[in-house]
């Protein structure tokens, strides 16, 4: 008897807890709308670096007429 009912707490408390680390990630993910700014950066290298958020330059070659591209690569932090 009382291990029916330890068995049934048990199994009660981890679907709470699989729910309950699902919530806060939906919650974390879209409260916090973090795919907003991971798309690009605004600015260039100088005022990533007045940021404090620049971290290298990143060497990119392309070659003409495959790929149209403006600006210069790099990395940032966050």
């Amino acid at each position: 008897m009382k291990f029916k009912i330890l068995y049934k707490i048990l199994i009660i408390t981890m679907i709470f807890g699989v729910f309950l680390i699902y919530l806060s990630s939906y919650i974390g993910w879209y409260g916090y709308e973090k795919w907003k700014y991971r798309r690009s950066t605004r600015g260039d290298i100088e005022q990533s670096k007045m940021r404090k958020v620049f971290v290298k330059q990143v060497p990119f070659i392309v070659v003409p007429d495959t790929i149209k591209t403006e600006g210069m690569f790099y990395i940032e932090k966050g």
